[in-house]
């Protein structure tokens, strides 16, 4: 399938075509609060969160689920206006509720639906064995030769938890939930040797800066997922996601 395929994730929106990610953007949507409207989305909106001013960004799907149906429809609108997702482009999605379908058919005639396990057989590579979906609840593994999909009840939420536990025992601190990606960003390069990260105090959210090294339990949740892949992949040939890529892979 030649098709653009676009997959709604609590964090990102990406589009693939054949078994590359053409486009990853923050599934945020920015709105002006003097005149209530919204403004922008995706990159756009990730940067007015650093901007002052009378703005909020927020997002349309969360927990796995969709929220504002009014920022979707708005952010259907950025991709078809920026000729990302050109309106009369045959678009596939990935199934959700007919309600939602109905509102993607309004934005794009001609789209079309899909299952999960017919997404991950159209984006995997030829020469992969194994896809892994590193998701926020859990992760997905899918076997391309019999097309089975496995699910791992752990995911980057239980990383980010583990991570803050960690913090939590060992410093008496913790972090907010935008400084946990960051962090756990940081820690997953292959280059990582140690870092110094500002924590709030438990009690009386005073700030202090602690070091976190290499060999500390901060890797442990990452490498515990790991280890379940493994189990599962059994050493074949595997790819996934871009997030199972930087955080399981440290590519």
């Amino acid at each position: 399938m030649s098709n653009k395929i676009i997959k709604f994730g609590n964090y990102f929106v990406e589009i693939f075509q054949n078994d590359k990610c053409i486009f990853r953007e923050s599934n945020l949507v920015a709105y002006d609060l003097k005149s209530l409207k919204l403004i922008g989305a995706g990159l756009y909106a990730e940067n007015k969160i650093r901007e002052e001013g009378n703005f909020l960004s927020t997002r349309f799907f969360e927990n796995d689920k969709m929220i504002n149906i009014e920022s979707f429809i708005f952010y259907l609108r950025y991709l078809k206006n920026t000729n990302i997702l050109p309106k009369d482009e045959e678009i596939t999605f990935i199934k959700m509720s007919k309600f939602l379908q109905e509102i993607c058919k309004m934005e794009f005639p001609k789209a079309q639906f899909i299952t999960q396990r017919k997404f991950y057989k159209n984006i995997i590579s030829s020469n992969a064995d194994f896809y892994v979906d590193l998701e926020y609840h859990a992760t997905w593994i899918y076997e391309k030769n019999y097309g089975k999909i496995f699910k791992i009840d752990f995911g980057i939420l239980k990383i980010q938890k583990s991570l803050n536990e960690y913090l939590s025992v060992n410093f008496n601190g913790l972090l907010n939930t935008k400084k946990t990606l960051a962090l756990l960003d940081i820690i997953s390069k292959k280059d990582f040797d140690s870092t110094e990260v500002e924590l709030r105090a438990i009690g009386t959210g005073r700030p202090f800066k602690v070091k976190i090294l290499k060999n500390s339990e901060s890797l442990k949740p990452i490498e515990d997922l790991k280890s379940q892949i493994m189990k599962i992949t059994n050493k074949k040939v595997v790819e996934g996601n871009i997030d199972f890529l930087k955080i399981i892979e440290r590519q």
